[in-house]
């Protein structure tokens, strides 16, 4: 029989014990090197995210003025909107919101074929109402009818909304007769890095930087 002294016992406990403390469990990190968990945001829902067909058509808004009416008809601008919901939360406003738009639109070519044209814009709303019966949000953003006749109809939309920095919720939509643009489009590489494809910063517009920006103004939070 293996017989072993009591001395030789207890330094082999004393090592075990000093190694269960300085290893720890297998697959988890020591506290000091897990990763902090992401801060949750107020308890977002995108509703219905609209920009695609005729119905994103509206005409300039008119005005009455002591000067004389413009001889020209009124354009006809693309109107993209996100409308959202905010749930519950712990406090009765949200400091400040970002949403993040994504616009994409085609035009054919007799000669180089079919021609795309990418339009981004960040947009940054302060002093959100939170709860239940403040559920009810819109946000716009508008292309104006010069883009629209030059570049092409709008054929895909997409929204990020950002709170602190983070995207918190996204929505999307697109043409269902346009190819290759199922899903998150605008972070497929095939898309937003095609050689058909040009970026035009600028050309979105967010209500303030349009004639709508005094049309139902309540019906908006406050743009930064």
């Amino acid at each position: 029989m293996l017989r072993t002294s009591s001395s030789l016992v207890g330094y082999v406990c004393l090592l075990v014990l000093v190694m269960a403390m300085a290893c720890p469990v297998l697959g988890q990190a020591p506290a000091a090197a897990r990763p902090a968990a992401a801060p949750a945001g107020p308890p977002l829902r995108i509703k219905k995210l609209e920009g695609i067909g005729n119905r994103a058509k509206v005409e300039t808004p008119r005005y009455t003025t002591t000067l004389s009416r413009g001889s020209k008809p009124a354009g006809l601008w693309h109107q993209i909107t996100c409308y959202y919901e905010v749930g519950r939360t712990p406090v009765q406003w949200i400091e400040g919101l970002t949403f993040r738009y994504y616009v994409l639109s085609v035009k054919k070519d007799k000669k180089k074929g079919y021609a795309y044209t990418l339009y981004k814009t960040n947009v940054q709303y302060i002093d959100i109402p939170a709860g239940l019966r403040n559920s009810d949000h819109k946000s716009s953003v508008f292309l104006r009818p010069a883009a629209v006749l030059r570049y092409g109809e709008v054929v895909a939309i997409a929204v990020e909304i950002l709170y602190n920095g983070n995207v918190i919720v996204e929505g999307f939509d697109a043409d269902s007769k346009s190819k290759g643009l199922e899903g998150k489009w605008w972070k497929n590489p095939k898309v937003v890095e095609s050689k058909v494809v040009t970026v035009k910063p600028g050309y979105l517009l967010d209500r303030s930087d349009s004639p709508f920006a005094l049309i139902n103004i309540d019906d908006y939070e406050v743009i930064k």
